[in-house]
């Protein structure tokens, strides 16, 4: 309910009729009162989507990967910005997770290993196997360090393994709890060396996991 505490002639305070008091730096003023609209274009509602797998996929890897590798080249903007800003470009939509860039930088990517599959779970043990080749095509060195993050998109968790690995040794393993169901992990890994501003990063990769007890 508006009130108008000085009278007829006083400031108006919230809702009277069709208009409402406001103060803005201590001058009191009116504007008229309107619902605001709630689009639900198909343009927009198709915005609304990837906003949603980008903030998603950021909240759960706020501290393993926007703040270490968006954080420092962020200009302008948080890191957290960055990430979403960059990723609703690259998403269709909220189940997109494929699409999803969790890293983007120019050092050269983890590529695919010669005969086995990037990602392997084991739900008996909670062992989540993870390869890459020791392939240099570019400015990738075999020091590189390698880093993995796996996302069980039903429980709403991430795990990470950051740095464990370089690049010559094609990979390893990390623990994510057994009983988990593989179609729904979605992981990425990515390369990089050195730290803060001076670091380089690699674009991540994703691939589907695969069930250990196929």
């Amino acid at each position: 309910m508006g009130k108008i505490p000085g009278g007829i002639l006083g400031k108006v305070q919230g809702k009277v009729g069709g208009v409402i008091g406001q103060s803005w730096k201590g001058i009191g003023y009116i504007r008229s009162y309107f619902i605001p609209a709630n689009p639900q274009t198909a343009g927009q509602q198709s915005q609304r989507s990837k906003m949603t797998i980008c903030v998603y996929v950021a909240r759960l890897i706020l501290s393993t990967v926007i703040q270490p590798f968006w954080n420092p080249f962020a200009s302008g903007k948080s890191g957290y910005n960055d990430f979403v800003a960059h990723n609703i470009k690259l998403v269709d939509d909220s189940t997109d997770f494929e699409s999803l860039e969790i890293t983007n930088g120019p050092l050269e990517i983890l590529h695919h290993p010669v005969s086995d599959p990037y990602f392997i779970y084991d739900s008996s043990n909670g062992e989540f196997s993870f390869a890459w080749s020791s392939e240099i095509n570019g400015n990738g060195q075999s020091s590189d360090l390698g880093a993995v993050i796996v996302i069980d998109k039903v429980n709403n968790v991430a795990f990470a393994n950051i740095g464990n690995y370089t690049r010559q040794e094609q990979g390893g393993y990390m623990q994510i709890g057994s009983g988990r169901t593989y179609s729904n992990l979605v992981a990425y890994c990515f390369a990089f060396s050195g730290s803060g501003a001076s670091a380089l990063i690699s674009t991540s990769v994703t691939e589907p996991v695969v069930d250990a007890n196929a």
